[in-house]
């Protein structure tokens, strides 16, 4: 039930749409173990749709349902390494070519 009304208020379906207290009830259910509630606030809180950013507790969201054997949150835990992965890798790859062009 608090995974569904979540899921209500996050899209707006017969209920005024409100992030935040979608966020909250999807961690009421995450807590009683839906896994789903676990990969949605996971994503919530990983891009900070409309709540604060953490991601630090947006991946342990994820590790749960993932632990739980969700294919999304394994899936989106892929992506998040995936992307931090490239993202140092460009940024450091900038930095170089940034540093030499200034040499020349």
């Amino acid at each position: 039930a608090y995974f569904n009304y979540g899921r209500m208020l996050y899209d707006g379906n017969g209920v005024e749409q409100n992030k935040p207290d979608a966020a909250r009830y999807y961690r009421i259910a995450a807590e009683h173990g839906h896994l789903d509630a676990m990969n949605n606030l996971g994503i919530m809180l990983y891009t900070g749709d409309e709540i604060p950013q953490n991601q630090d507790e947006a991946i342990r969201y994820m590790r749960m349902a993932a632990n739980l054997g969700h294919a999304g949150a394994i899936a989106n835990l892929r992506n998040m390494t995936t992307l931090s992965t490239f993202s140092f890798v460009f940024s450091n790859l900038f930095s170089r070519w940034s540093f030499f062009n200034k040499i020349e």
